[in-house]
């Protein structure tokens, strides 16, 4: 679960949550020994990264994989969208002539 809270030029906010369900295949511990020899886990939040041999470790997602790899892109654009705050994020603030 990954909460979220935006806040607007004039104070405006807005909080969210996103849910996403991991499950892992079942691994015995040589699996998990080779794993472990693959990926740099000791920087990573549980140990694992889906997007580096996640296929090797990981039996389904539900839900979000920006949510898993650690920012949730799709409901982070929602609230924007929400707050109508997508020129001042995504377009260049040209200066007037």
């Amino acid at each position: 679960i990954t909460a979220l809270c935006l806040v607007g030029k004039e104070g405006m906010k807005t909080a969210d949550f996103l849910e996403t369900r991991v499950r892992f295949r079942e691994l015995s511990s040589e699996d998990i020994r080779m794993y472990l020899e693959r990926i740099e886990y000791r920087d990573k939040a549980g140990s694992y990264a889906f997007q580096e041999g996640g296929s090797y470790i990981i039996e389904s997602l539900e839900g979000s994989v920006t949510n898993v790899i650690g920012f949730p892109l799709s409901l982070f654009y929602s609230m924007a969208v929400g707050m109508d705050m997508t020129g001042d994020l995504f377009l260049p603030q040209v200066p007037a002539l």
